[in-house]
């Protein structure tokens, strides 16, 4: 499979590690955002949204023996328990 060839489907991937790739998505941009903001080619609210889009990525991945966690992730995204 090429990266790059959109109607080629991707490999099979556990949840362990689709989870493991967000996180380090997540490690990613919470180090590069930072200067991006500082060097003028992301503006403050465009990296806190792009963040919090990955942070909801993660919270809405099933990750308790496949149970669904889209309510959970909804109240949490939400600001509630």
């Amino acid at each position: 499979m090429s990266l790059f060839a959109k109607d080629d489907l991707p490999p099979a991937v556990s949840l362990a590690d689709q989870i493991a790739e967000v996180d380090r998505e997540l490690g990613r941009r919470r180090e590069t955002y930072p200067k991006h903001v500082r060097a003028g080619w992301l503006t403050p609210g465009t990296a806190d949204a792009r963040f919090a889009a990955m942070q909801a990525v993660k919270v809405s991945m099933p990750c308790d023996g496949g149970r669904d966690h889209a309510d959970r992730a909804d109240r949490t995204l939400r600001g509630g328990p």
